[in-house]
């Protein structure tokens, strides 16, 4: 494979006010990642000749079974799939965003996250794709290329599948999938890969709430079993801590003395010794649902005595 390497001027700071490089790689793990802070992008790499444009499946605020492409006014247009509706299911959406520039020269675009909920937009100066994703949230998208027509008879996974069809007395594929081979979704042609989006946040977009809790307690057991249910927003929870508060009892006439205890750790989705967890549905919270107590249970909570 040929590389081609740009170099490029620092860019402005803007946290500090001084420079720093317009690409960064950053180690993670054993692996490292490139963070570009140019304004555009270059492409630093000779690009596949055959690629017309970038395909996504499954874009946040594009609905299933519909299409977004560039429209004659330069806007992203979404509309219903003109695909083989039996294809629809595996594909969810598919937004097609050509590259500009003659080869090896490409446009690349830029994949910007923005809070919310909407439709994606395009800016087609800036060669920005934005896509709108709500706080806590993460969707996988597929990324492939779409072909140029009359691509597919110069391409030998192509050639081998009419040959191998031939062999068994098969007709050639119609048009239909013609079609989404020249779309860049079939995956020996032109495979796709996963980018996950995330929205990550510093905390729940939701507090817990816990609406009802029932503690069972047998008498000669050291602890108590614990159900009940507790509404939470799920995607951006990571786990549930119960802490409890209590007063025990003393000599009569004296008060109280006043105790608190970590209960129990949950994560979400939680085990099937802890509960279950509901999707809210309609805009409603997501419940976890703690219990009922069963022999093996860990929603409990112990206290080492039988008092």
């Amino acid at each position: 494979m040929i590389r081609a390497t740009v170099q490029l001027a620092g860019v402005t700071n803007p946290f500090t006010g001084g420079t720093r490089p317009a690409v960064e790689n950053v180690a993670s793990g054993t692996s490292t990642y490139p963070i570009h802070h140019e304004a555009s992008l270059l492409l630093p790499y000779l690009p596949d000749p055959l690629a017309v444009a970038a395909v996504l499946c499954g874009l946040p605020g594009v609905p299933a079974g519909h299409q977004a492409d560039i429209g004659a006014g330069a806007s992203l247009v979404i509309a219903p799939s003109d695909l083989d509706p039996a294809a629809l299911p595996a594909l969810g959406s598919v937004t097609k965003i050509p590259f500009t520039g003659s080869w090896p020269l490409l446009t690349p675009l830029l994949l910007q996250l923005t809070e919310g909920d909407g439709p994606p937009t395009w800016d087609p100066s800036a060669r920005v794709l934005t896509v709108r994703l709500p706080k806590g949230t993460t969707a996988t998208v597929r990324l492939s290329c779409a072909l140029p027509e009359g691509a597919l008879d110069l391409l030998g996974q192509w050639g081998w599948l009419l040959e191998d069809r031939a062999a068994q007395g098969q007709p050639p594929p119609d048009a239909a999938f013609a079609e989404l081979a020249l779309r860049g979704l079939t995956w020996p042609l032109t495979p796709f890969r996963e980018i996950t989006l995330v929205h990550a946040c510093q905390q729940p977009t939701l507090d817990p709430d816990i609406t009802t809790l029932t503690a069972a307690r047998m008498p000669g057991y050291t602890g108590a079993a614990l159900s009940g249910r507790i509404t939470l927003d799920a995607d951006s929870t990571a786990k549930i801590d119960l802490i409890a508060s209590w007063t025990d009892p003393t000599r009569p006439g004296q008060p109280g003395i006043p105790a608190t205890a970590h209960v129990l750790e949950a994560p979400l989705p939680p085990g099937a010794d802890i509960g279950e967890l509901n999707p809210g549905t309609g805009g409603a919270p997501d419940v976890l649902v703690l219990g009922p107590p069963a022999d093996g249970q860990r929603a409990h909570q112990e206290f080492g005595d039988t008092r």
